[in-house]
């Protein structure tokens, strides 16, 4: 029972590392010696067998020496285990290390900005490698890489930038359609940006409101559409 619990609860773990990485000649090599401890184990399982059927007063001293080859079994399968398991979390480690990526979105709608008005996005739904501050809305690229930076603002009539180590690299644009004949605020309008940008180390990146188109209205943000904010590497 102790033997087909442990192949059980190995081949398991085995497909389901298999389905996680690209880890082929350690699982090839794992299956096979897997394979093998199963034959081994059945003959001896044959082997007890027969040595009941001969004589049950010769079962006693055998039975210790045939414990110690079956745990010896287990130990080298349990080993290579193991080993699979430290190579698995080494490169998830790496993984995770060289990862950078976040997309965060405002919670609340930011009303009447002015000019020269940093974006805030604040829920940051996804954030590898820790670059985006969801406190300021600034993020601050933990490696050197080419980078890919998209937004979406629900705006009526304002300019945004992005500005990469405090200059401005490119700006949108958006003035909708006032539908309102009493001269109103008209309907906000989802608007979307990005650009890909050669970051350093150490660059602040982030959104804001031109230093002097005065716009007007809010930055809207809801659960019937978010204003967002994302970005990641190029590896």
């Amino acid at each position: 029972m102790k033997i087909c619990l442990t192949f059980s609860i190995f081949v398991v773990y085995l497909f389901s590392c298999y389905g996680a990485l690209n880890v082929t000649e350690e699982l090839m090599f794992l299956k096979e010696t897997v394979l093998l401890q199963k034959e081994r184990i059945d003959g001896l399982q044959q082997t007890v067998g027969d040595i009941l059927q001969r004589n049950e007063q010769s079962v006693p001293s055998d039975t210790p020496q045939l414990a110690d080859i079956t745990q010896r079994e287990d130990d080298v399968v349990m080993e290579k285990s193991n080993n699979l398991k430290r190579l698995l979390q080494h490169t998830q480690s790496s993984m995770s290390q060289s990862t950078v990526a976040f997309f965060a979105y405002m919670s609340n709608t930011e009303p009447n900005i002015s000019t020269h008005h940093l974006l805030i996005f604040d829920h940051a739904i996804l954030n590898a490698g820790n670059g985006y501050h969801p406190n300021s809305g600034i993020f601050i690229a933990p490696k050197t890489g080419v980078y890919v930076f998209v937004w979406t603002v629900r705006i009526y009539k304002q300019s945004v930038v992005l500005v990469v180590n405090g200059s401005i690299y490119v700006s949108i644009y958006n003035r909708s359609y006032e539908y309102s004949t009493s001269g109103g605020v008209g309907a906000d309008e989802s608007v979307t940006g990005y650009a890909v940008v050669n970051v350093n180390q150490g660059d602040d990146v982030y959104l804001r409101s031109h230093s002097t188109y005065v716009g007007r209205g809010s930055v809207q943000s809801s659960e019937m559409g978010r204003s967002t904010f994302g970005g990641w590497i190029l590896n």
